[in-house]
């Protein structure tokens, strides 16, 4: 093949590449500011916080603010829900083991501040990386029987709490888009009623996001 052909060639394909994004993309958006709403389910990591609660629901708003072209940062708030089977509790500082399974209520509201990487933000598929960090206002009530007798205890806690997380916005219209977001959420508490165990979740978010 001759030299000239190559270097057009070569010429040709670097050129489509600079602006694949351009073409890929069907919106200009995604410069400023955006709001959405997500949810899906969120697994317990530790197997005893499993073994109590299967699953949360978790729902989430957030509202974000691009920067520096490839970044993003966003507020988040959310509420997680859950109901559980506890084989025990705690009461007056003593551990009480339940004749059978009682009944728990997971109910608490993170807080979040995000940032992710979005170096592609203008493609049709938008991919992006991050981590946050903030503070989950936590309560839990748990209730069983003793011997027959029926014993009760609930406490909350403020827990500092941070992630990791992945996923991407698949562009649907001009200013809106479909959001599936992976995160590993981690937070240990101090007080011995939340079992001093890692209350970890893996969620699996999906939602809408609205670009201005």
């Amino acid at each position: 093949m001759p030299t000239t052909r190559r270097i057009a060639i070569a010429a040709f394909l670097l050129a489509s590449f600079a602006h694949a994004p351009h073409a890929l993309a069907k919106t200009e958006a995604r410069c400023g500011l955006s709001a959405g709403v997500v949810a899906g389910p969120s697994l317990p990591a530790d197997r005893e916080v499993k073994d109590e609660f299967d699953y949360l629901i978790h729902i989430e708003a957030n509202a974000k603010y691009y920067f520096l072209y490839v970044f993003s940062i966003s507020g988040d708030l959310g509420y997680e829900y859950g109901q559980g089977a506890p084989k025990r509790l705690w009461k007056d500082g003593e551990t009480v083991e339940l004749d059978v399974p009682g009944t728990s209520f997971w109910r608490a509201m993170p807080v979040w501040g995000t940032l992710r990487l979005e170096p592609f933000r203008k493609w049709t598929v938008n991919p992006f990386v991050g981590g946050a960090a903030g503070y989950k206002y936590l309560v839990m009530e748990r209730e069983g029987t003793e011997r027959l007798i029926v014993v009760e205890n609930s406490d909350s806690e403020w827990v500092f709490h941070w992630a990791a997380l992945g996923g991407f916005d698949w562009i649907l219209s001009d200013f809106v888009a479909f959001r599936l977001e992976g995160r590993y959420a981690s937070g240990t508490p101090s007080r011995e009623f939340f079992m001093e165990k890692n209350l970890g979740t893996l969620d699996i978010l999906g939602g809408i996001n609205i670009y201005f």
